[in-house]
């Protein structure tokens, strides 16, 4: 609180009952005080989900060491950054993608623009849903499987989404 009130853009330190142990004080640059830390660059992050539906199933994948959501379920999923391309999964192949409203979100120095694509065809051999530690769940149970609130706001946006609504 005493910051607040003494520590201003031009300090009042001679009503300071401090002054005599502070640095900037003491050093003739109380304006220098407290040294402020410089903002991290934030990184910009466009990250493609794929919400894979087969009949009333929605395909989920476990990200082991995936950039975010370590050890966490996820939609399989690209990450897009200025300078490389991060894939959660391989062996797939997506065809027909209808693309949705995006979804903004920030996490810790990243601003991210989720963009969901609905899958309308696919060809995911059994062998590559077990390489890429990925499962059907029943569309009324994925919520419970999303802890992040990036993901869980774009499956509640599902409502909002033409081809869901004949769901």
């Amino acid at each position: 609180i005493l910051g607040q009130k003494v520590c201003l853009l031009r300090p009042l330190c001679q009503q300071c009952p401090i002054s005599s142990f502070c640095q900037g004080f003491i050093q003739g640059d109380a304006i220098a005080y407290p040294v402020k830390k410089e903002k991290a660059e934030k990184i910009n992050v466009l990250w493609n989900i794929y919400i894979v539906l087969n009949d009333n199933q929605v395909l989920l994948q476990k990200w082991h060491d995936f950039y975010f959501l370590k050890n966490q379920i996820s939609f399989p999923s690209c990450l897009e950054f200025k300078d490389k391309t991060l894939k959660s999964y391989s062996d797939f192949e997506f065809d027909e993608l209808l693309a949705q409203k995006h979804v903004s979100h920030a996490i810790t120095n990243h601003k991210i623009v989720l963009q969901p694509y609905i899958v309308n065809k696919f060809n995911i051999s059994e062998n590559a849903l077990i390489q890429n530690d990925c499962f059907w769940v029943d569309k009324n149970q994925v919520t419970s499987y999303l802890v992040a609130s990036a993901l869980s706001k774009v499956w509640k946006n599902r409502r909002n989404y033409k081809y869901f609504r004949r769901l």
